[in-house]
């Protein structure tokens, strides 16, 4: 029986562990809402050096033009740089993703060897205690 839930329980592991997530506290929130405040003021201070720059250059309207096409193209150079970071992390994580999955199904084979005849002396008690282990990670994965 044990060797038919396998890939069941293997499954539901792989799933809740790439669906959890890291949960940051307060203070690492606000520092990233600091940045990202202190981030944009730098960026429209530059804009408008740059602007101020083109001025002694261009006319008012060109100096403006200019200034936004260059802000953004650094602001789509900034989009495609994250965007390859997140796709390497992305093919990371599913390079290991084979590995993971040997990993817990020759631990769950283990495991049932184990417990096999335990379980078939008790089996009273190992009904309580996998349903008492279910709801405990139940509400631990979410």
């Amino acid at each position: 029986m044990l060797s038919l839930l396998e890939p069941v329980i293997a499954q539901a592991l792989m799933e809740g562990l790439a669906q959890r997530k890291q949960r940051g506290g307060k203070a690492g929130f606000v520092l990233v809402l600091a940045a990202a405040l202190l981030a944009t003021a730098g960026v429209l201070l530059l804009v408008y050096a740059l602007y101020g720059g083109l001025l002694t250059y261009f006319t008012a309207p060109k100096a403006a033009l200019a200034a936004g096409v260059i802000t953004l193209l650094c602001a789509l150079l900034c989009a495609l740089g994250a965007a390859m970071v997140t796709d390497r992390r992305r093919k990371k994580h599913i390079e290991q993703l084979p590995a993971l999955a040997e990993t817990i199904q020759k631990s769950l084979a283990q495991l049932g060897h184990e417990l096999e005849v335990p379980v078939r002396d008790n089996p009273g008690t190992a009904l309580l205690i996998a349903g008492l282990a279910g709801f405990m990670s139940g509400k631990r994965l979410h």
